[in-house]
């Protein structure tokens, strides 16, 4: 660096010395290094523009994903589109009829739900890392008799892999094989195999339909006598109507309940999860 004086426009003047700084990066000085900096913001902005407006039409539909949002061109947020996940194939052992469809769970009163619902489950998204993490979980979703269900409104934000898990109100909680994609709009998973059970966990009936076991009465994570002593109270008191302990769904406890539970109990039926 150095200092350095030059002539001024009146003679006998000499201006104010400036400070000069010779290193190579500082060869230009700061009012034209300004000027540039100004001058390749600008560029930036037009050319990101010129960008988005190449890809989605007009600035102003433009929109970027910044932490899970999506980012129109006019800077205001908006949610992810939603999500939906459509089940085929699962049917709830209790309520099996054959042929691939179920019956319609009961109660004192006949049907317990409208329409083609054979019962109600609930739908858990898990961490596919963590299981334990319930990323997402929809209650009470209509099982129709044919063995679907759909799951809309899942949030846009989840992207990743879960594994899909199964809960009923007298059935053992049944998990998918493995953690299943999210990162579309639309996912389709279906039970149609015990190998697409996590541990294989379901039983084969002897039309060759996999379905979820039965037995469950009190939700512990297994088949035992726990579940048999509440079928057997119920049954010594004639009870109908939709509770957990009329485990085929024909609105009334009794013998058939206690037989298809024992039968699971004799099993060492239970819950497996990763």
């Amino acid at each position: 660096m150095a200092w350095l004086s030059y002539p001024g426009l009146k003679t006998g003047v000499t201006e104010r010395p400036r400070f000069m700084d010779f290193s190579p990066e500082n060869m230009i000085d700061q009012p034209s290094k300004t000027l540039k900096l100004n001058i390749m913001k600008k560029v930036i902005v037009v050319f990101i523009s010129i960008l988005l407006i190449s890809v989605y039409g007009k600035s102003e539909n433009a929109k970027i994903s910044v932490d899970h949002k999506s980012i129109p061109a006019s800077g205001d947020p908006v949610p992810f589109t939603n999500k939906t996940l459509n089940i085929s194939y699962l049917f709830l052992e209790g309520l099996y009829a054959g042929g691939g469809m179920m019956n319609k769970a009961q109660d004192e009163n006949g049907p317990h739900f409208p329409g083609n619902t054979a019962d109600q489950v609930t739908v858990e998204l898990h961490n596919s890392t963590n299981y334990s993490t319930i990323e997402y979980s929809a209650g009470n979703v209509n099982l129709a008799t044919n063995g679907t269900l759909t799951v809309s409104n899942i949030p846009g934000s989840l992207s990743g892999s879960c594994y899909i898990t199964i809960r009923h109100r007298n059935s053992i909680t049944t998990t998918s094989a493995q953690p299943v994609d999210f990162s579309g709009t639309g996912i389709n998973y279906a039970f149609d195999a015990i190998t697409k059970a996590y541990g294989n966990n379901m039983k084969i009936k002897g039309d060759g339909t996999v379905v979820i076991y039965c037995g469950d009465v009190n939700q512990d994570g297994i088949v035992d006598g726990g579940d048999l002593a509440p079928i057997d109270n119920a049954n010594y008191a004639i009870t109908f109507g939709y509770i957990p302990a009329d485990v085929n769904g024909d609105g009334i406890v009794d013998s058939g309940d206690m037989n298809i539970t024992s039968n699971n109990s004799n099993e060492f039926v239970e819950v497996k999860t990763p």
